[in-house]
């Protein structure tokens, strides 16, 4: 696929979605542990999306970027860069 077919597809899914956040749900696959997906976060408390639950407290407690970071051989600097050029 071309950089700008798939630039053309990202706007359509986007659009679908009305405008929200995209990511492929494969990525989780490699996660330890649970993750859950929220479609009305009204009466939650998150600080940012997406969000990192702590299930010790039942609070979210930071950001993925720091979450990956703290919890996986992802060097900081490389989980920033490409949040930086892919987030929403």
């Amino acid at each position: 696929m071309s950089p700008d077919d798939a630039a053309a597809q990202i706007a359509e899914l986007k659009s679908a979605v009305g405008g929200g956040p995209l990511y492929d749900p494969s990525f989780l696959d490699s996660w330890n542990g649970k993750y859950y997906l929220v479609k009305d976060s009204s009466g939650l408390s998150i600080g940012s999306v997406p969000s990192v639950l702590n299930v010790k407290n039942l609070e979210f407690d930071g950001h993925p970027t720091q979450w990956l970071a703290a919890n996986t051989n992802i060097s900081s600097s490389l989980i920033e860069s490409v949040w930086e050029e892919h987030s929403p």
